[in-house]
């Protein structure tokens, strides 16, 4: 059985929503939901909240599977691949879908990422209050329901940023570990081996290897993938510059490899995602 049948509203357009640069298009929560969601992608942005359960999430701007938890909120993005399903007890979710001119800026002010996994909040009680005003937002008369949602999802990227900023805090590495981060960095740009980064380090590569990995919480080669991504994006959004000289500039020589690579990871082409998130400038 895969529990109680979603429900959902969709939010009415609204000239003032359009103002404000982002506007709420459906809501729903489907309780006791035991069935997975099918590898897919959307053409909208979503917050998915899990307010009971456990389960798992895969999407093609993260490395591997991560484990999701109740309390945890997940950011869905348009073209980007990802599946999720819940344990076998099932789960609670609740979704909010969304759009427009705001939620590509907060994409390039780094506020939301395809490469942030699911959130888990230590007092989910802030999210649950918000999705139970989605919630009552659909019962507003028109034209009020969608510009109050669309309020309401501000509050959650504000929400999912802070968390981000807390989580940050918490993992700052010593000074020494700082060092050998941006280094790692540096090299990756650079295009460097693993036998050179941990020669410029002073340290054997099964030692470096290590400390890589308690100091980012990866393996070199996934702390590679991660910051050549992160890159990536960055100069995509935020640049001019053709995909080859940014291929370059992440330590990539081959700029076919690179678009194949960064598709594989992403779910689009660099270019297709430039045009897709890069149009709005801030």
């Amino acid at each position: 059985m895969a529990g109680e049948m979603p429900s959902s509203y969709a939010f009415r357009p609204s000239d003032r929503i359009n103002q404000q640069g982002i506007w709420a298009t459906y809501f729903g929560v489907w309780e006791d939901k035991t069935v997975p969601c099918v590898r897919r992608t959307l053409d909208v942005f979503a917050a998915l909240f899990i307010s009971r359960g456990s389960g798992w999430f895969e999407s093609s701007g993260l490395a591997r599977r991560e484990k999701v938890e109740s309390g945890s909120l997940i950011w869905l993005f348009p073209g980007v691949m990802h599946t999720y399903a819940p344990d076998s007890s099932g789960w609670s979710e609740h979704w909010v879908t969304f759009d427009g001119p705001g939620a590509k800026r907060h994409l390039r002010q780094g506020l939301i990422s395809p490469a942030t996994g699911p959130q888990h909040f230590d007092d989910p009680g802030p999210l649950r209050m918000v999705f139970a005003q989605l919630r009552q937002a659909c019962d507003q008369p028109y034209d009020l329901d969608g510009l109050l949602a669309s309020s309401l999802v501000s509050l959650l990227v504000l929400a999912s940023h802070q968390r981000s900023l807390e989580t940050a805090q918490k993992a700052r590495p010593r000074q020494g570990d700082a060092d050998l981060e941006q280094r790692m960095t540096g090299l990756i740009g650079s295009g460097a081996r693993m036998s050179r980064a941990a020669a410029a380090s002073g340290l054997s590569e099964s030692t470096f290897r290590r400390r890589v990995q308690t100091v980012t919480g990866d393996t070199p080669k996934r702390f590679a993938v991660r910051e050549r991504l992160r890159s990536a994006r960055e100069l995509l959004l935020s640049t001019d510059l053709p995909v080859s000289d940014i291929a370059v500039r992440v330590g990539v020589e081959d700029p076919f490899y690179f678009s194949r690579f960064f598709r594989r990871h992403e779910g689009l082409s660099p270019t297709a995602f430039r045009q897709l998130f890069g149009g709005i400038q801030t």
